[in-house]
């Protein structure tokens, strides 16, 4: 009685907001939902908008899509059970939520990989499936590990599972699924369709049919993110796809005006129908806020694609390139029109000349670019770049510079010490000697704003032979050298996020604890590529995080190629295991800032 009493008045929108701020705390929703009813209506829908991220492991046979299952109706439910033997047990009472209604992301590509590998968990209709003895669990929807984004390795996972499932009951399944979505009324936020080397079966155009007759489940689209890569041998072999796909584009400009983020990413060598429709989804978008766009070949055709960014212009405050060859037969005219950007990034891109970055340096207005990323992009004229950073550096908090060319990177660290004065999240990659004093300067100028520093020392390219592509022996000496320089520079400034990728000395990095004058070192991320004296610099930053009550802590070793240094590092990891007594270890990939998040919220 006493907690329902609390449950009221004002208290109920209270406590909607707090959930809601636990959306990515998979571990504390799953705590509300065994409290009560209350915070259990609330949880479970963020519980269920996102399942298909959900990463699965070894050993676990329970699974989200077997809860989806027992909302089926008998005709779909029969299906199911002629691809898998499965009884659906009738004692089983029909879930007390409608989940399918509750999702709001939907990966298309990770929805098969989930199916490939539910097919392959347990036994099969051995006239579809074959291997059947060979069984990959899923984790259950309990898992605390999401993907953020689809990786070369789930590539290879989905490959390997193919091997083994046909394609029909991939097929059945994932229109089931769609159809189970629509039917309850399921209204997305997020829908990603990616098309890719790595899918070597048809995609599936009875779906892009079915969302085209069922306009309620885009109509409410924010993100929409298109992958696709037109091999010829792909493309011989799925026309009928192709052309369902291009009319499921096509029609997205009528069924949906309010998506706010868009990527685009494509490599299609002759077919100008997919840049047509991108660019008439991109116009017809009234409140588009950012644009993320990829074309990894030399095409001539982005004319119509770049145009399209002009009708934006009140509402685009955000445009990344990535991985995009820029031509001279390209225009980029359109760029002059985003007078409201506040964020541009160009990552692996090549060809950025003043074609590029002219437009943007003919803005009248001020340009109030909070958010500048070039990271391993080749340059051809570094002027454009150095002027656009004079127009902008008053307005630049967010900056990320990953340049291999030693001249370029020298000169663009200087215009940023004198250009640029309220920075608080620095980015410096491929630092060597000729940029410590640069380095040094910037520690001083950013003092009072820098919150978060990555710091990566420039790693020789190996030579032909060598087997670590990270890491050449050669120049051991060198990288030890500028690791000194670089933690010594450090003695005047332990920001609240730090990271380092060096090749450490553990009598450096004590000085560095010891003496340095302001420590405001919360999060601390090291990528150690040396594997001597290991335990002796995890104990140093043991009795640091002690000391200075460090929140958060990631140590990652590099270079380990020999059984001793595999030896070494297992009994690394017990000693890793006695500092979580006093700080929180986490893996470095779910602790790291990454390119991709650094517009949101750090803090």
């Amino acid at each position: 009685m006493a907690c329902s009493k609390i449950f009221t008045g004002d208290l109920p929108e209270i406590s909607t907001y707090i959930i809601q701020n636990l959306r990515n705390d998979i571990k504390s929703l799953y705590s509300c939902i065994l409290v009560n009813r209350f915070l259990c209506r609330l949880a479970i829908p963020l519980l269920w908008e996102d399942p298909f991220s959900i990463k699965y492991q070894e050993n676990l046979s329970c699974h989200f899509i077997d809860i989806y299952f027992l909302l089926l109706n008998e005709n779909d439910k029969n299906e199911i059970k002629n691809i898998k033997y499965s009884k659906f047990d009738s004692y089983l009472h029909k879930p007390l939520f409608n989940y399918p209604s509750l999702i709001k992301t939907l990966n298309l590509y990770r929805m098969k990989l989930h199916i490939v590998n539910w097919l392959n968990s347990t036994s099969y209709n051995t006239a579809l499936i074959s291997n059947s003895n060979q069984k990959s669990s899923y984790n259950p929807l309990t898992l605390i590990n999401h993907l953020q984004n689809d990786s070369y390795e789930e590539g290879l996972q989905l490959v390997r599972a193919n091997e083994k499932v046909q394609i029909q009951p991939i097929n059945i399944i994932c229109i089931i699924l769609f159809k189970l979505f629509i039917e309850n009324n399921a209204s997305l936020n997020n829908l990603y369709i990616s098309i890719n080397v790595y899918s070597q079966n048809k995609p599936f155009h009875d779906i892009y049919y079915m969302i085209i007759n069922n306009p309620k489940f885009i109509s409410k689209l924010s993100l929409f993110s298109f992958e696709f890569y037109n091999w010829p041998t792909l493309k011989q072999n799925t026309v009928q796809n192709i052309e369902s796909l291009q009319t499921f584009l096509s029609s997205i400009s009528s069924l949906c005006t309010c998506i706010k983020h868009i990527n685009f990413y494509y490599k299609c060598t002759d077919d100008i129908e997919f840049e047509k429709n991108l660019a008439n989804i991109i116009q017809s978008q009234l409140q588009l806020s950012s644009v993320k766009i990829g074309f990894p070949m030399n095409l001539l055709s982005k004319v119509p694609l770049f145009d399209s960014l002009k009708y934006s212009s009140n509402t685009l405050t955000s445009i990344h390139f990535n991985s995009c060859i820029f031509s001279d037969s390209m225009k980029f005219d359109a760029l002059s029109y985003l007078t409201k950007l506040e964020s541009l990034q160009f990552k692996n891109c090549s060809g950025l000349k003043s074609k590029v970055i002219q437009p943007l340096l003919n803005i009248n207005t001020p340009l109030k670019i909070k958010t500048f990323v070039i990271f391993d992009t080749k340059i051809e004229e570094i002027i454009p770049i150095q002027l656009l950073i004079q127009k902008i550096g008053s307005y630049i908090e967010i900056l990320i510079l990953s340049v291999r060319n030693d001249d370029f990177r020298k000169k663009l660290f200087d215009t940023i010490i004198n250009f640029c004065d309220k920075i608080y999240f620095l980015h410096l990659n491929h630092i060597d000697f000729m940029n410590i004093s640069q380095l040094s300067q910037m520690i001083l100028i950013f003092n009072n704003y820098l919150k978060y520093l990555i710091i990566e020392i420039k790693f020789y390219e190996p030579n032909h032979f060598s087997i670590n592509t990270n890491y050449n022996i050669d120049h051991e000496n060198d990288y030890k050298k500028v690791s000194s320089m670089i933690l010594k520079e450090l003695n005047n400034l332990l920001p609240y996020y730090l990271d380092l990728n060096l090749v450490i000395n553990p009598n450096d990095l004590k000085f560095v604890f010891d003496n340095c004058n302001q420590v405001k070192l919360k999060k601390l991320l090291i990528r150690n590529r040396s594997t001597n004296d290991l335990d002796i610099i995890l104990n140093i930053i043991k009795e640091f995080s002690k000391e200075k009550n460090l929140e958060f802590f990631s140590y990652g070793i590099g270079n380990i190629l020999s059984i001793e240094d595999q030896v070494r590092h297992k009994n690394l990891e017990l000693l890793i295991e006695e500092t979580q007594s006093f700080v929180k270890m986490k893996r470095y990939d779910d602790l790291v800032v990454k390119i991709s998040d650094i517009d949101g919220n750090l803090l």
